[in-house]
Parts: C-alpha cells; sequence; structure tokens
C-alpha cells in the first residue's frame, strides 16, 4: 500500500471475491477498521434479515438483500447470482436471483433476492457458510459469508426444599420443592414446562405435577415450585428420587433425576484411607446396629445433611492429609452442630495444621513405650471393650485433653 493508500495485489484467482481487512491508526493511536472486498469484476454481500432484526434464530425464516457491486470499467449483463448452503437445519426456499445487468463502477441493491428456513431443531451456535456465486457470460465470481445460528439452550439446575438455612424437610412435613432451570443459549425459550414424578410412596405431591413458564430469555433463571407432603413413618436420611422432565413447545429437552433427603442421616462414614482399613468395618457395624449411614469417599458440603460423621484418615506414609479447605468444611459441620469422629494416627502432630484440630482440646505428648492391653474409657462407645498389642515397643504419642 502507498502513501496515497492504493493497494496493489495479485490474486490466485480471477474468479475469487477477495475479503481485506484494513485499519488506520493516527499518532494518538485511535483506530479504525473495515472489511472491504476485492475482485476483478463483481463483489456480491447479503445483508440478512430475520425476523425483526438481523439475528438468525432457530425456527425462523431468513430474507436475503444481495449487494452486487462492479469494480470494473465493463458492462456485465445477464448477471445470475446463486447461493448454496450445505447445512442440516437450513431449508433453502428461494436461491437464484438474474438480474439483465450492471453497469461499470455501479452498485445494485436487490431486496429480498433469497430465502431459506431455519429447524426448530437447530442447535445453539451453529456456524454455518452462505456461499454466493455470480455469472455473467463466461466469468464467475465467487464469495463465502459466514453466519450463524441463535438457539436457546436449557440446562436443569436444582430441585432442593426452600425451607430457610438450607433446612431438609421432615417426617411428617409439607413444604416445597422448587425446580430451577436457565437458559444458557443466545435465544429465548418459549412454552417450557416442567413435570415432576415422585418414584417413592413415602413423599406425595399435593400440588399439580406440572407448572409452566411462558418463557426464558438467554441468561436468565426460571423458578417453578411443587408443593409435597413427606409420610411420617420414612426414616430420618431417607433419600427420594424425584424425576424431572422438561419440555419445550410441547417437544421433550431434558430429564434429570434428583435426590431430595428427609431430615438427616444418622451417620456419613468418610473414607478417605488410602488403604480403606477402618471405614468399610464401621460401616457395617452402623448398619448391623439398625442405624441409616452413608459411606462416601470425599468431604464436601453434603455433610451437612448427616446428625454425626466418622472420618477414617489412615496411618503414616498411606494416610490421607487434611487441607485448608477440608478442615474448614468440618469446622463449619461442628459449627452448625454436627458431631464428628476422627480416626488418624498422625493428624493430631505431624498434619497440616487447619481450623479443626484446636476443637478438639488436645495435646499430643510423646513416649516410647511397650504397652500390652489398650482398654476402652468409661463413658466412651469403645468402653468394655480390650484390644492386645502383640508387637514391638514403639514410638507412641498420647493425646491429652485441655481446658475443660
Amino acid at each position: 500500500i502507498d502513501q496515497n493508500g492504493l493497494l496493489e495485489c495479485i490474486p490466485n484467482t480471477a474468479q475469487q471475491i477477495y475479503t481485506v481487512d484494513c485499519r488506520v491508526t493516527d499518532y494518538s493511536n485511535i483506530s479504525d477498521s473495515k472489511q472491504l472486498l476485492l475482485s476483478s469484476g463483481i463483489t456480491a454481500q447479503l445483508k440478512l434479515h430475520a425476523g425483526n432484526d438481523t439475528i438468525i434464530d432457530k425456527g425462523e425464516d431468513v430474507r436475503a438483500d444481495l449487494v452486487l457491486s462492479n469494480l470494473s470499467a465493463n458492462t456485465f449483463t445477464n448477471v445470475q447470482s446463486v447461493i448454496n448452503i450445505s447445512d442440516t437445519f437450513i431449508t433453502l426456499t428461494d436461491s437464484v436471483e438474474i438480474i439483465a445487468g450492471i453497469s461499470p463502477y455501479a452498485k445494485l441493491i436487490i431486496p429480498d433476492a433469497f430465502r431459506f428456513s431455519i429447524s426448530p431443531d437447530a442447535i445453539d451456535g451453529q456456524n454455518f457458510i452462505i456461499n454466493v456465486h455470480c455469472i455473467s457470460d463466461l466469468m464467475m465470481w465467487k464469495n463465502s459469508i459466514p453466519a450463524r445460528i441463535n438457539s436457546s439452550m436449557l440446562k436443569s439446575n436444582e430441585l432442593k426444599c426452600t425451607k430457610p438455612n438450607n433446612e431438609l424437610l421432615l417426617p411428617g412435613e409439607a413444604g416445597t420443592l422448587r425446580y430451577t432451570i436457565s437458559n444458557i443459549g443466545h435465544s429465548k425459550s418459549t412454552g417450557i414446562q416442567a413435570e415432576i414424578v415422585i418414584i417413592s410412596n413415602e413423599m406425595e405431591l399435593i400440588s399439580p405435577s406440572s407448572q409452566s413458564v411462558g418463557f426464558i430469555q438467554p441468561g436468565q433463571i426460571a423458578a417453578m415450585d411443587f408443593q409435597v407432603k413427606v409420610s411420617d413413618s420414612i426414616l430420618l436420611g431417607t433419600q427420594i428420587p424425584v424425576r424431572v422432565k422438561v419440555t419445550e413447545a410441547s417437544k421433550i429437552i431434558l430429564s434429570d433425576t434428583f435426590y431430595i433427603r428427609i431430615g438427616k442421616i444418622p451417620v456419613m462414614v468418610i473414607d478417605l484411607d488410602i488403604k480403606h482399613e477402618s471405614a468399610p468395618v464401621i460401616y457395617q457395624q452402623i448398619n448391623e446396629l439398625g442405624y441409616l449411614a452413608e459411606k462416601v469417599s470425599e468431604i464436601t458440603p453434603q455433610l451437612n445433611e448427616s446428625q454425626s460423621v466418622f472420618l477414617c484418615l489412615g496411618k503414616f506414609s498411606e494416610r490421607y492429609i487434611l487441607s485448608y479447605t477440608e478442615g474448614r468444611l468440618l469446622t463449619d459441620y461442628l459449627d452448625q452442630g454436627g458431631n464428628l469422629y476422627i480416626e488418624s494416627l498422625n493428624f493430631w502432630r505431624d498434619d497440616l495444621k487447619t481450623s479443626l484440630q484446636p476443637r478438639f482440646n488436645v495435646l499430643t505428648k510423646n513416649k516410647f513405650h511397650k504397652y500390652d492391653t489398650l482398654s476402652g474409657a468409661e463413658g466412651t462407645f469403645v468402653n468394655g471393650l480390650n484390644f492386645l498389642n502383640g508387637g514391638y515397643e514403639i514410638s507412641m504419642y498420647y493425646l491429652n485433653p485441655i481446658g475443660n
């Protein structure tokens, strides 16, 4: 490009319409840009109309104005323009436009030259290419114009009880289950209906099983409430499966299954021991005592749905070391009235210090010792149990209680 703005280039083919991105910047770093078309003869552009705007949504009929420019000193007659789109979600309804001719350096705009329709099932963010061929006598110019389809995309979020402070429904209680769904697509979703089915005799719907919303705009969340009643004979901690089916314009879009816990489960056993030595036995013993229990392998906020937690961390190099975040979750659980039992050899003395250790009010004291028998302390759940040591003298540390 020279000082007068003249750009010289050699095209690879005389049939191609080339796009050139140009940007001009001044000494104050203020700039502007524009995309220009280069051709040996005719350039072809499209101006799309979809509904009341230029944004192509699923289910719409699209009209395209054809803009022809003759960049040469020649007159072209009997110009035939044809578009082609190769996409399973698009149907061409008018793909050919013929004009008598175009004069040198002239520009013509032919309104509604082409038409095509978008399938209602089109996928959000689907890109496609509109190929335009202009033919006059034995000459042809080609241009490829990118476009994009917008569609709604619904995401199932959650189904949960609306009681304050994340409280759970209790046996014999009536309450509200709120289902939320969001539109993470780029087009409005209309005619949304959610239907729930409770897969248990322990909870019943006391409101209609279907709720509707007229539409959900992109980026918005919609909520639908369902009234339920819980059986008074259900065990604490029972999880009730609830299936949700969502339709858009009477067509099934998605389905999901949620589990509603009724009251806090009596015991959760968290097995983080690499060798899984104690947790399976503890879990089995609790079940044999007739208590409802769950065994999991990670620490999550879900532990707040349990009355008591047994945490097994393992020992020596095969132990699990709690992180600061996990220690904070367990400390918060205690602050909310939870009960926590920890089985670990190294947690009290050697492991990373978190907010959890001080809650147990113990200090460690080392001693080399050969012991014969460990006896369960009176007043604890191991009261009356004795454990014989058949090993060697070992280095052992004690947990000394502090405070009251």
